[in-house]
């Protein structure tokens, strides 16, 4: 025979599924720039700075770090620019550690990084949320024609946000 001696209580924890993320970097102003040396935001663009239509030879800057508050999973990056002739740029990924710490993320967890990407799309989906739980873009812009800039138009950043506890379950008897 069979019995049941006991009643025993059921917890059912129910979770929101896994979310797409995207987060833009427009150019309309500098509120997204963390840092910045001979560069210019402005017009929805990322430019160089200049002096009289003279262009800095190079430039560079870090976008705001982003620190989602339940990363599943990186996604990619996508950017929008142009490289007249004689300019060029690239984007590299940091990791950031406290408010200002920017260490490039290396090859072996990121390969190419070292030296640049010039997109359109950057796959980033390598990277380890437990290593990387925050990270940053940085943008380097330059030319060997001092009359003409590269800039950067837009920079999407795609990631997966994790399940999340759901806490306004309606108990129906």
């Amino acid at each position: 025979t069979f019995q049941i001696g006991e009643l025993s209580d059921l917890d059912i924890a129910a979770y929101s599924s896994v979310v797409d993320i995207e987060i833009p970097q427009w150019f309309d102003d500098s509120s997204g720039v963390a840092t910045s040396s001979n560069t210019t935001v402005g017009s929805g663009v990322l430019r160089l700075s200049d002096a009289a239509g003279v262009y800095q030879s190079a430039g560079s800057a870090r976008l705001l770090t982003l620190t989602p508050a339940t990363l599943h999973s990186w996604g990619a990056i996508s950017v929008s620019a142009s490289a007249p002739s004689n300019t060029s740029y690239n984007f590299k990924l940091y990791e950031m550690s406290g408010s200002s710490t920017a260490t490039l993320i290396p090859n072996a967890d990121l390969a190419g990084n070292e030296s640049g990407f010039t997109g359109p799309v950057i796959d980033i989906s390598s990277l380890d949320v437990g290593d990387y739980p925050s990270i940053a873009v940085g943008i380097e812009l330059s030319t060997t024609n001092t009359a003409v800039t590269p800039s950067v138009d837009e920079v999407m950043l795609y990631y997966n946000e994790s399940k999340t506890p759901r806490t306004s379950i309606t108990e129906r008897t």
